[in-house]
C-alpha cells in the first residue's frame, strides 16, 4: 500500500506518488477447537468461509531468537483489537489527507467498527469488507502502536503472520486487496516521505488469485533506484492449498548479519524472493532500512492494481489473522553467506555458506532466483510466476511485472543490440501475451536513461515452454546507450493481455539447457589500466615480477601466487584485482591443479590487510572471519584434471590492496 494509503508490492501505474500505506495483512486462525464452517448466501454468489482449527497459543520461540512483540488475537468474539497493541486507520487517508483514497485509488471507508474489524472467538482477527445497500464499501486497517521493530546491528529481524486470505475467487473476488505489510518509522506523522522511508510488503494479493506478492519500496517515485511505483518485488503461488482456502505463514527477514545485507520473503518457510543492499545505492538502502518499522493489516477494495469491484463482487468475506509476531536474533561478525532459515517456531535458524550469483562479468546474464541477473547459470531449473494481466490491456506499460536486476556493471556499448531468450509457458490459457522491457542506468543512481520496450509474445494454449525473444519486434525506445560505470540493468516481464499467469523458467543449469537469458550490448570488464605485482613461491625459490600496463581505464590491482601441495596433486592460486572504484573492488582468483592426478576440490585462503570484506562471490562459496577469508569451489568446478584451471571472483568492499598469507589447498 502507500504510506498515505497502501503501497502495493507491485505498484500500479495509476498510483499516486504517495503509495504509502496500502498493505493488508494475512492472518491465520490457530486456536484450540474444532474447525467451524460458516455458510452465507452473498449477493450473486454463495461463499463458504472456513475457519481453520486454531492453536492455543503462539508457536514456540526457537533458541537464538527473541520474541519482541506479538498478538495472538484471543479476544472474545465480536470484540475489537487491543488498542495497547494497535491503532485504527480511519476514513480514506491519513490526517491532513496528503493522499486521498490511501494513495492507491481504493474506494472503501476504513472504520473501527466491530462489523469490519473483530475477534472471531476462535483465536483469529477478522478484517471484513462490507458493501451496504447503497453500494458503499467499508473495511478495516490497523497499524501497530510500536514503530521500533528493527534488526540489531549484525543480527536479524523477522516479522511473521499466519493468515488466510479472503476465501473468495473468480468474479466474486474482483477488487479484493488484502495485505500484510510494514512502513518505516520515519513515515508515521510525516506521511509525505514515501517511498524513501521504506515499505516492506510481506503479503499482498488481488482479485482472489492464488498468488502472494512480496515487495520492497524505496528511493524516489516515480522510477528511481527501486523502480517505483512497482518496487522490487517477487511472487509465488501458495504451497499446497491455495492462499484463499487455507492458512499460510507469511514472513520477512531483514538480515544485517550478511554482506551485502538482505531482505528475504517466505511463505510457509520457503524463501521465494530476496532483495540485496547492493541492488540499490547505499543512501537509498540506508534510508529505507536503517530504522524501526511498524506493521499494518488491511483489506482494501478497488484501486489501481485490482481494479474496481463489480456487481459480481461479494461482500463480507474476511481476511483471518491467526497471529502476528516479531522476532530478533543475534549480532556480531558479518558473513557473506546467504542464510538458510527455518521459521523460529520449530528449530533454531542456521547460517550456511552458499554460492552467490555474483556480479556481471560478461554480456550474457542468466535469470536467477531472488529476481537477480547473473553471469553464472543456475544449478537446478525452477519457475517464477508472472502475474495475470487480469483482463486489462497493459501492452507497453508494465503492470505487476516480475523484475530482475543487477548492478555494478562497467563497460562500453559495442554497437550490437539487446537480445533476450525467455522460456515462458501459460499452460492452456487462451489469449495471453507476455511482454518485456529492458532499462539501463549507466551510473547506478536511478537515472534509467535508456529504456527499451519490446512487442508482446502471444503464448499458445499448449502446456510446455516456448521461447520469447526480441524478434517479437521492437516497441517504444527512449534514450541512448552510454558507457556504464557501476551501472545497472533491469528486466521487467509482465503479461500485457490475458487472464492467466505465465510461468518463467529461471535457474536452469548449463546441463539442463532451456535457460532464460538477457544479453546486453556492452563490452563488460575490458582490460583496465593497472599495476600488477606477481609473487611466486616454491619450496626452493621466490621470484617477484612487476609489470605496468596502460589500458583504457585506470585501476590498481595486485596479484599474488602461492603453491600448496597435497598428496599427488597440488594447486596454485593467483589473486588479482580486476577492477576497482571508490569504496569497492572486484577480485579474481584463478586456481590451477599443478599435479598430474585429478583433484576433487580446492580451498583458497588469504588475509586482507586493511578492513576489506567480501560482499558476494561467484563460482565459489566464501566465508570471512575478521580479516581472514576462505574461498572454496562450487559444486561444478571443484574437480580439476592435471594442469586444469578454474576461475572464481568476488566483489569486495573497502580499498583494493594486496592480501597476505595466500594459500591454496586441495581435498
Amino acid at each position: 500500500m502507500n504510506a498515505m494509503g497502501r503501497t502495493r508490492a507491485t505498484a500500479r501505474a495509476d498510483r499516486s506518488w504517495l503509495r504509502q500505506a496500502w498493505r493488508r495483512g494475512p492472518a491465520g486462525g490457530r486456536r484450540a477447537g474444532a474447525a467451524v464452517v460458516l455458510t452465507g448466501v452473498l449477493v450473486g454468489t454463495a461463499c463458504a468461509v472456513s475457519v481453520a482449527p486454531a492453536s492455543a497459543s503462539l508457536p514456540g520461540t526457537a533458541g537464538g531468537w527473541n520474541l519482541v512483540w506479538s498478538d495472538d488475537f484471543t479476544g472474545a468474539a465480536g470484540t475489537g483489537v487491543n488498542t495497547a497493541n494497535w491503532l485504527y486507520d480511519l476514513g480514506h487517508c491519513y490526517p491532513g489527507c496528503p493522499a486521498d483514497n490511501w494513495g492507491t485509488g481504493e474506494i472503501e471507508n476504513m472504520t473501527d467498527s466491530t462489523a469490519n474489524v473483530y475477534h472471531d472467538g476462535s483465536g483469529n482477527l477478522a478484517i471484513k469488507p462490507i458493501r451496504d445497500s447503497a453500494g458503499t464499501w467499508t473495511s478495516g486497517r490497523i497499524e501497530t502502536q510500536r514503530t521500533d521493530f528493527a534488526a540489531p546491528a549484525g543480527g536479524r529481524l523477522r516479522i511473521e503472520g499466519r493468515i488466510q486470505m479472503p476465501n473468495v475467487t473468480g468474479a466474486a473476488a474482483q477488487g479484493y486487496w488484502p495485505a500484510f505489510w510494514t512502513l518505516g518509522a520515519p513515515f508515521r506523522g510525516v506521511y509525505t516521505n514515501w517511498p524513501s522511508a521504506g515499505e516492506i510488503d510481506l503479503m499482498e494479493n488481488v482479485n482472489g488469485a492464488n498468488t502472494v506478492y512480496g515487495t520492497l519500496h524505496c528511493g524516489t517515485s516515480p522510477g528511481g533506484p527501486c523502480n517505483e511505483t512497482t518496487g522490487l518485488g517477487g511472487s509465488t503461488t501458495c504451497p499446497g492449498a491455495t492462499c484463499q482456502s487455507a492458512f499460510h505463514t507469511y514472513a520477512v527477514e531483514f538480515d544485517r548479519g550478511v554482506s551485502p545485507e538482505q531482505i528475504r520473503w517466505y511463505v510457509d518457510g520457503v524463501n521465494y524472493h530476496t532483495v540485496r543492499a547492493d541492488q540499490v545505492d547505499a543512501t537509498t538502502w540506508r534510508n529505507a532500512t536503517d530504522h524501526g518499522f511498524f506493521v499494518i493489516l488491511n483489506v482494501a477494495i478497488g484501486g489501481g492494481w485490482p481494479g474496481a469491484p463489480t456487481s459480481a463482487t461479494v461482500s463480507g468475506v474476511p481476511m483471518l489473522v491467526d497471529y502476528v509476531a516479531v522476532y530478533t536474533t543475534g549480532s556480531g561478525s558479518v558473513t557473506t553467506a546467504t542464510p538458510t532459515t527455518t521459521r523460529p517456531t520449530t528449530t533454531t535458524p542456521t547460517t550456511t555458506t552458499t554460492t552467490s550469483t555474483g556480479p556481471v562479468t560478461g554480456s550474457t546474464l542468466y535469470l536467477r532466483t531472488g529476481n537477480t541477473l547473473s553471469s553464472s547459470p543456475g544449478t537446478a531449473a525452477r519457475t517464477d510466476t508472472v502475474a495475470s494481466a487480469g483482463g486489462v490491456n497493459s501492452d507497453g506499460t508494465p503492470r505487476n511485472p516480475t523484475v530482475y536486476q543487477t548492478c555494478g556493471i562497467t563497460g562500453t556499448p559495442d554497437r550490437s543490440s539487446t537480445t533476450f531468450s525467455l522460456r515462458v509457458d501459460a499452460g492452456t490459457a487462451v489469449g495471453n501475451g507476455v511482454q518485456a522491457r529492458v532499462s539501463y542506468d549507466p551510473t547506478g543512481t536511478g537515472s534509467w536513461s535508456r529504456v527499451e520496450t519490446y512487442a508482446y509474445f502471444a503464448t499458445d494454449p499448449v502446456p510446455g515452454f516456448e521461447t520469447y525473444t526480441q524478434a517479437a519486434g521492437p516497441g517504444p525506445t527512449t534514450g541512448a546507450l552510454t558507457a556504464m560505470t557501476g551501472g545497472c540493468v533491469r528486466l521487467e516481464v509482465w503479461n500485457a493481455i490475458g487472464t492467466a499467469p505465465t510461468s518463467l523458467r529461471v535457474d536452469a543449469s548449463a546441463g539442463e539447457g532451456g535457460q532464460s537469458t538477457l544479453t546486453i550490448p556492452f563490452t563488460v570488464g575490458s582490460t583496465p589500466s593497472r599495476t600488477t605485482t606477481t609473487t611466486t613461491t616454491t619450496t626452493t625459490t621466490t621470484t617477484t615480477t612487476t609489470t605496468t600496463r596502460i589500458p583504457t581505464t585506470t585501476v590498481t590491482g595486485s596479484r599474488t601466487t602461492t603453491t600448496s601441495t597435497t598428496g599427488t596433486g597440488g594447486c596454485t592460486a593467483t589473486y588479482r584485482v580486476a577492477n576497482s572504484w571508490p569504496g569497492g573492488f572486484q577480485g579474481e582468483v584463478v586456481v590451477t591443479n599443478t599435479g598430474t592426478s585429478p583433484i576433487a576440490g580446492w580451498t583458497v585462503g588469504w588475509t586482507f590487510p586493511g578492513g576489506q570484506s567480501v560482499a558476494q562471490a561467484w563460482n565459489a562459496s566464501v566465508s570471512q572471519s575478521g580479516a581472514a577469508v576462505s574461498l572454496s569451489n562450487a559444486s561444478w568446478n571443484g574437480g580439476l584434471g592435471g594442469g586444469a584451471s578454474t576461475t572464481a571472483g568476488f566483489i569486495g568492499s573497502g580499498t583494493a590492496a594486496t592480501p597476505t598469507g595466500l594459500t591454496c589447498s586441495v581435498r
